[in-house]
C-alpha cells in the first residue's frame, strides 16, 4: 500500500422558507395567502458522510469508498386550501447510500498509457414525515407519501391479461369501469406503488488506452431502479385518434393489446422501469506527424472523432428512458413526446503552436 487516507464530515446548512415562497411564488386569487399561513421554521440540511481512499502496487490501484447520510427538515409542500390560498406543509426527507471508485492502470511515469476507472453509487430516498395525508404531485401519478421515495409512483397496474374468448386480440369488452374481473385484462383494485422516479443505481465504466499515436477512449453509463411515466404512449393509444399500432395492427402483442385496453380502465396509468445502459461516448484519437503539423503552421497537432450516446439498451417502451417533459422539474417525471437525446458525432482538430 503507498497510500492511505480516512475521510470524516459533517455539516448543516439552512435556509428561510420564505426565500423559497420568494423565489418560487405561488397564486392566490381570490382569498388570497393568510398571514398565519406563512411558515416560520427553516429548513435544516444536516450530512454526515465518512469514506477511504487508498493506492496499492505503486500506483496502479486506486481505490475510493464514501457513505453518506443527509436529512432535510422542514421541507415544503404547497397544497391548495380554503378561498384557492396556498398552504404549507412540511415534512422531513432521507438520504443515504454509498458512492465507490475503483481505478486500475498504469501510473503516470510508466510508458504505455491506460486504464480503466470504475464508478458506482447506490441511494435511497424517502419521505421520512410529511404533516397531513399524502399529496397529489400531478397528472403523472405521482405522490408525496410517507414511507416511500419523494415523488413515488402510485398507480393502478396491470396484474395480469389472457384472450378469453381465443379470437387472437384483447378486447375491451368490460373494461371501462373500476371493476375488471369480466376484462381480459386486470387491473388492481387500488393504487399500488410503482416504482422510484430517480436512480436507485448509477453505474460508470471508462476505459482509455493509448497505443503510440492512436488513443481509444469509451465511458459506459448505467442507472438502474428508476421509473417515467409514459404519457406519450396514453396519449397515441386513448385519445381519440388511437394512432398506436396495438389499436389497429392485429399482430401487435397482447402485451401492447393489455396496455391499450386498460388505458380505458380509471386510475391506470403506464409507468415504466425506465432503468438503461448507454454508450455515452466514445472516441478516437490520432496524433499528427510533426512534419504533417507543420505544414500547418504548428508544432504538433491531434485529430479527435469523438461520438455521444452511440446505443441504448433499456426495457422502457417510449422515446427514450433519460428524458423528461418538465425539463429539469424534479418532481414530474413523465415522457410525453419529448425529443430524445440526440447522437452525434464531431470531429476536432487541435493545433499546437
Amino acid at each position: 500500500m503507498d497510500g492511505l487516507r480516512v475521510r470524516a464530515a459533517y455539516g448543516q446548512a439552512e435556509r428561510h422558507p420564505a426565500e423559497l415562497l420568494t423565489a418560487f411564488p405561488q397564486p392566490c386569487p381570490q382569498g388570497g395567502c393568510l398571514p398565519d399561513e406563512k411558515p416560520s421554521t427553516p429548513q435544516r440540511h444536516t450530512e454526515v458522510e465518512g469514506g477511504v481512499d487508498a493506492e496499492l502496487w505503486g500506483g496502479w490501484l486506486e481505490l475510493s469508498l464514501t457513505a453518506y447520510a443527509r436529512h432535510t427538515e422542514g421541507v415544503l409542500a404547497l397544497v391548495n386550501g380554503p378561498n384557492f390560498s396556498q398552504i404549507p406543509r412540511s415534512g422531513r426527507v432521507g438520504n443515504r447510500g454509498g458512492e465507490a471508485r475503483v481505478r486500475v492502470g498504469a501510473p503516470p511515469a510508466a510508458g504505455l498509457q491506460w486504464e480503466l476507472v470504475a464508478t458506482g453509487a447506490v441511494n435511497r430516498n424517502r419521505l421520512e414525515e410529511l404533516e397531513g395525508g399524502p399529496i397529489i404531485l400531478g397528472i403523472t401519478g405521482q405522490f408525496a407519501r410517507e414511507g416511500f421515495p419523494v415523488g413515488g409512483f402510485y398507480v393502478r397496474r396491470i396484474t395480469g391479461f389472457a384472450d378469453r374468448n381465443g379470437d387472437g386480440v384483447i378486447g375491451n369488452a368490460g373494461c371501462t369501469t373500476s371493476d375488471t374481473s369480466a376484462c381480459e385484462v386486470q387491473v388492481s383494485d387500488d393504487p399500488e406503488f410503482a416504482g422510484s422516479p430517480d436512480p436507485t443505481r448509477m453505474l460508470g465504466l471508462r476505459g482509455r488506452i493509448r497505443l503510440g499515436w492512436v488513443e481509444l477512449s469509451a465511458l459506459l453509463d448505467h442507472q438502474g431502479g428508476v421509473h417515467r411515466a409514459n404519457v406519450t404512449d396514453r396519449f397515441r393509444c386513448h385519445s381519440p385518434v388511437q394512432a398506436c399500432r396495438a389499436s389497429y395492427d392485429p399482430s401487435a402483442s397482447l402485451e401492447e393489446q393489455a396496455r391499450l385496453v386498460a388505458f380505458a380502465v380509471p386510475g391506470y396509468l403506464q409507468v415504466e422501469d425506465a432503468s438503461f445502459t448507454r454508450v455515452r461516448e466514445a472516441a478516437v484519437t490520432l496524433s499528427v506527424p510533426g512534419r504533417w503539423a507543420r505544414l500547418l503552421g504548428g508544432r504538433g497537432a491531434e485529430l479527435t472523432i469523438a461520438g455521444r450516446n452511440l446505443a441504448t439498451w433499456t426495457p422502457y417502451t417510449g422515446l427514450d428512458p433519460e428524458t423528461n417533459y418538465q425539463g429539469a422539474n424534479s418532481l414530474v417525471f413523465a415522457e410525453f413526446f419529448t425529443q430524445p437525446l440526440p447522437r452525434t458525432v464531431t470531429t476536432r482538430l487541435d493545433v499546437r503552436f
